[in-house]
C-alpha cells in the first residue's frame, strides 16, 4: 500500500501555541488580582470561564491529533484504505467512488484552510480530517476515479 495522505503536524503545533498562549493569558490575569477569584470583575470572570473550556477543549483535541495514526489515507491499485483513530481500517473501492470534494475552515476561509476531505461512494460519505495537503489528494483521487 502506498501512503496517499498523512497527519498535519502543523495544526498540531498550532493548537499547541494557541493553549500556551490561552495558559498564559488566563495566568497573567490571575496573578494581576494576585490569584484571588472573587477579586476579578464579572466580565472578566466570563472570559476566564471561556478560557477554561477554550483549554480544555485544546487539550482534547491536542490528544486526539497526537494518537491519530501518521497514514490517513493509503491506496493500492483496487481501492483506497481509510486508516481512523477509532475503528480498523476501513477499505472503499475505486470504482464504488462517485465524488469527491473538501471543505473549507469557515474561520481561515481567506487562507484556503481545508478542514475536511469528503470521499463519496455508492452507499456512504467517508469524512476525513487532520490531513496535510488535502487538495492535492482530493485532485489525485479525482484522477484514480476518472481513470477506473
Amino acid at each position: 500500500m502506498k501512503p496517499l495522505l498523512l497527519k498535519s503536524y502543523k495544526q498540531l503545533i498550532a493548537s499547541i501555541l494557541f493553549l500556551v498562549f490561552s495558559l498564559v493569558i488566563m495566568f497573567e490575569i490571575l496573578s494581576y488580582y494576585r490569584f484571588d477569584f472573587s477579586m476579578i470583575d464579572e466580565i472578566l470572570q466570563i472570559f476566564m470561564y471561556v478560557l477554561i473550556v477554550v483549554s480544555l477543549s485544546l487539550m482534547i483535541f491536542i490528544g486526539i491529533l497526537i494518537f491519530y495514526p501518521k497514514e490517513i489515507l493509503s491506496e493500492d491499485d483496487e481501492a483506497i484504505y481509510i486508516h481512523s483513530l477509532f475503528k480498523k481500517n476501513i477499505k472503499v473501492l475505486k470504482k464504488d467512488i462517485t465524488f469527491v470534494s473538501t471543505r473549507i475552515n469557515i474561520w481561515a476561509k481567506p487562507f484556503l484552510v481545508y478542514s475536511a476531505l469528503l470521499i463519496e461512494s455508492h452507499d456512504k460519505i467517508y469524512t476525513i480530517r487532520f490531513g496535510k495537503n488535502m487538495q492535492d489528494v482530493k485532485e489525485q483521487i479525482a484522477l484514480m476515479i476518472e481513470r477506473v
